[in-house]
């Protein structure tokens, strides 16, 4: 890769983390659901059926477990922005309207511009004339750039090892939660990381954050071994300048994707037992999203000030209840 970040990880002291991907225990949530799966017969016998939104692991904070439940839904996340230039990165655009159909593209970009890359470090003299196949003219020059200082810090024998992964999806929970796809993944030489491209810069703490931890614990379930690094290309917008920033896996991040997981359990559990009680015959339910019960004390709409940047907030507000009313 031109991610210089990538090659600097190998000699950076690997991080201190008490949770992983791999160990026993953490990923109990999902085997929960795996056996409300096989018990109910959910997801029905369909050849592409209906699982779970992946997303439900990088939901943010919230006072219960509401948003989860939401996302089970398939409630779209986040909301979206105007978006109106000819061009963007040197790439027709005209007919994008939103930043998110940009966001979009940019992830097609990006990928298109790191199988070139590979093809590059595959090259039995590093050719940089391969790179001229790169669609997008800023990112053509921008690898293009960092391929030159690449070949100035990277052994020729190293070069290799740098190759990423672009596009594996992530499919580890076949009859619960919906593949994961990473942009990237650097899976074949250690220390791992995963590879995201984004928009614009992704601060911390936030969802971004979180997704990013999310990948990093399939990636280590999926190996056995620590993934502790992601490494981000982001453009700067509105500018139209790329950028790359490595991040560090931490605790915290970890920790959101735990909790998580717990509500996720909690949503299921608290729905099986209150169609059981309701008498319901849980055999004729086909999806997650058909089974989902509201949880008990969605806030009233009247309370919003906890949750004043969730994606859903309209839908949860609109569908208020007191704890009295409990699910629906």
């Amino acid at each position: 890769m031109p991610f210089l970040e990538r090659y600097s990880l190998v000699p950076a002291s690997p991080t201190v983390r008490t949770s992983r991907g791999f160990e026993d225990g953490f990923w109990d949530a999902v085997d929960f659901i795996t056996e409300v799966s096989a018990r109910i017969g959910i997801p029905a016998a369909d050849p592409d059926p209906p699982l779970i939104p992946r997303r439900v692991l990088d939901t943010e904070r919230c006072p219960g477990a509401w948003r989860v439940y939401y996302h089970i839904l398939a409630a779209e996340p986040g909301h979206d922005i105007p978006f109106s230039r000819p061009t963007y990165l040197g790439m027709p655009t005209a007919s994008f309207q939103t930043t998110r159909v940009l966001g979009k593209a940019i992830e097609r970009w990006v990928s298109q511009a790191n199988r070139v890359y590979n093809d590059f470090l595959s090259s039995p003299v590093q050719d940089l004339a391969i790179l001229q196949r790169i669609e997008s003219p800023t990112l053509r020059d921008f690898y293009l750039t960092r391929a030159q200082a690449h070949l100035r810090v990277c052994p020729i024998d190293r070069l290799e090892s740098q190759k990423m992964d672009v596009e594996v999806p992530l499919d580890l929970f076949p009859r619960v939660l919906d593949p994961a796809n990473p942009d990237g993944l650097f899976q074949t030489s250690r220390p791992m990381a995963v590879f995201e491209s984004k928009l614009s810069y992704p601060l911390e703490e936030g969802p971004h954050d979180t997704q990013l931890a999310t990948y990093a614990l399939l990636l280590e379930k999926k190996t056995q071994e620590p993934c502790d690094y992601a490494v981000v290309l982001h453009s700067t917008y509105p500018h139209e300048f790329p950028a790359v920033i490595r991040r560090v896996i931490r605790e915290g991040m970890i920790a959101r994707v735990a909790v998580n997981l717990s509500r996720l359990r909690e949503v299921i559990e608290g729905s099986v037992s209150l169609r059981a009680a309701r008498g319901e015959d849980l055999r004729l339910i086909d999806s997650w999203k058909d089974l989902a019960a509201r949880p008990p004390g969605m806030p009233a709409p009247e309370e919003r000030e906890p949750c004043e940047a969730c994606p859903v907030k309209a839908r949860c507000w609109s569908e208020g209840a007191t704890p009295a009313t409990g699910a629906t």
